[in-house]
């Protein structure tokens, strides 16, 4: 009881209100600060994106047709993988249209989803223990275009979990996105040919 008295005639001690008042709008400038910062890192992107769409194109170093940042497009990947991916192939064929990829994600976002919907055949391998929950509705499942496995891979397990799953020595695409051990993964595939 005490304490709530005391807490009611700090309060209304004017000093104290001013504080409060000056701790408001700091908080509120704080949000709006972070809310500016959100909008000068969207407006950095898009004038990224300007140079990239159509002063490159300008440059004589990037004005080239067959450099391959020209047929960037984005259907499932991150950064205009899919239209690189597709050029590469226009340009250079492809064997059995089979794919590995290693670190796929939910499936919707990577660089094999779109080559799925092209009628290619793949393998997906993934770490998270949810993985293949999210793929469940996936048609590909269904008609063996696509078999998935869930295991967190490494250079020691990659080749088992290869042959386990029936990925052919020769496979036209092979797409490792693991962040740090990408390399130790591929030096591991030794016997693959992609």
């Amino acid at each position: 009881m005490l304490k709530q008295i005391l807490s009611k005639i700090v309060r209304n001690i004017p000093i104290y209100r001013e504080l409060l008042l000056i701790k408001t709008f700091l908080v509120r400038v704080s949000a709006d600060l972070s809310r500016l910062q959100k909008e000068v890192d969207r407006l950095r992107m898009l004038q990224a994106t300007h140079c990239l769409d159509l002063e490159l194109d300008r440059h004589p170093r990037y004005g080239d047709p067959l450099r391959l940042h020209r047929y960037a497009f984005q259907v499932n990947s991150q950064n205009g993988e899919d239209g690189i991916i597709h050029e590469i192939f226009k340009r250079i064929g492809f064997s059995n249209s089979t794919f590995a990829e290693i670190g796929v994600g939910d499936g919707r976002e990577n660089n094999t989803a779109f080559l799925l919907s092209q009628g290619w055949t793949g393998f997906w391998f993934d770490g998270n223990r949810n993985f293949e929950k999210r793929l469940k509705n996936r048609p590909d499942l269904s008609t063996g275009c696509l078999k998935t496995c869930v295991a967190f891979v490494t250079k020691e397990n990659v080749a088992e979990l290869f042959e386990q799953n029936g990925v052919p020595q020769e496979i036209d695409l092979l797409s490792i996105d693991i962040d740090q051990n990408t390399y130790h993964i591929w030096e591991a595939l030794g016997d693959y040919k992609a």
